[in-house]
Formats: C-alpha cells, sequence, structure tokens
C-alpha cells in the first residue's frame, strides 16, 4: 500500500512528464513479455528521446488537465496501458512504436495527443510515415538552394560560353597568322 506522500509524488512525476512532452501516446501492451517491453522502452530511450512507462489509469486521470483530449473518451484510460512520452521529435517517437507494434502483435497504439488533439491509432500511423525532422529541414534547405545554384550555374554557363568564343577567335587569328 503506498502512502498519501509516495501518491503525490508519483502524481507529480506524471504531471512532469506530460507536461514536458511534446507528445503522448497510449498503448495497450497487455500480453506483451518483458523482454518485448524492454526492447521497446530501449528503441524509444536511445532512438528517439522518448520513455515508456506504466500507470494505473486513476493515476493518469488525476494527472491529465482538465482540456487534455484523452479525457474526452472514457474508454481510452480503460484496461492495461502504458503511456509514450515524446520529449523529441513526434514523427520519430511514431516511427519507433509503429514498428514495434507491426513487431509485437500484442502492442496496440490506443491514440495520442499532440499539441492538445487527440490523435487515432491512424493518425500515429500516418506520422509514423513522416521523415525524420532532419530530413525534412534538408529538403526544405535543398529547395532553398536550388534557385541559387540554378542561377550560378547559368553565369558559369555564359562565362564559359564567353572563354570558349575568345578562344576560338585566339585560334582563328593564329590560323590566320
Amino acid at each position: 500500500m503506498q502512502s498519501k506522500k509516495q501518491k503525490a509524488d508519483l502524481l507529480d512525476q506524471i504531471k512532469e512528464k506530460l507536461s514536458r512532452s511534446k507528445m503522448i501516446m497510449l498503448a495497450e501492451y497487455q500480453g506483451m513479455t518483458v523482454e518485448q517491453i524492454s526492447e521497446l522502452r530501449r528503441k524509444l530511450k536511445t532512438s528517439c528521446q522518448s520513455e515508456y512507462k506504466v500507470y494505473k489509469n486513476t493515476f493518469v486521470r488525476k494527472a491529465l488537465d482538465k482540456d487534455n483530449p484523452l479525457l474526452s473518451k472514457e474508454d481510452l484510460l480503460s484496461g492495461p496501458n502504458g503511456l509514450i512520452f515524446s520529449y523529441g521529435d513526434p514523427a520519430s517517437t511514431a516511427k519507433v512504436v509503429s514498428e514495434c507494434a507491426g513487431k509485437f502483435s500484442k502492442l496496440k497504439i490506443k491514440a495520442g495527443v499532440l499539441q492538445n488533439r487527440l490523435l487515432s491509432a491512424a493518425d500515429i500511423d500516418s506520422l509514423s510515415k513522416l521523415p525524420s525532422r532532419d530530413i525534412l529541414l534538408a529538403q526544405v534547405l535543398g529547395t532553398m538552394q536550388a534557385p541559387i545554384t540554378g542561377f550560378v550555374t547559368v553565369c558559369s554557363g555564359v562565362i564559359r560560353g564567353f572563354v570558349n568564343c575568345v578562344s576560338e577567335i585566339k585560334k582563328q587569328k593564329e590560323a590566320q597568322a
């Protein structure tokens, strides 16, 4: 049995994780082995600054803000649930969780919250198919550089043509002399 202080500390811990998270996902884990859960935790921690925790649903309900979309559907916070807190790139976290859900049939994504918007399992699956933040930034940078690169290529083409023309004139003058 937990004391009131332990319960209050646990509630504060959940609130802190919720406030720090960019995205929260709710997943059903019933039937997963300890090894599978450990692998999920390891992948989340090492590849995308996320963590997987299991708390009692009553603690989660108390820790959530009254405006949180997870509270709008009572059936989401029933049964054995694990919370995935994403502190980094939400797309990377969704990708890791979707891969693990495909690998471990017992892991079922129920819902998520991103920027105070409720995400369905299908939304999270769509998010997992997006490229990572770094790849998106590289694509934007490439798009921004394309006009400049094209301009430099055109300018160098004009200069190259001028040099070739002068070179041909020189060859003709040498041939005439």
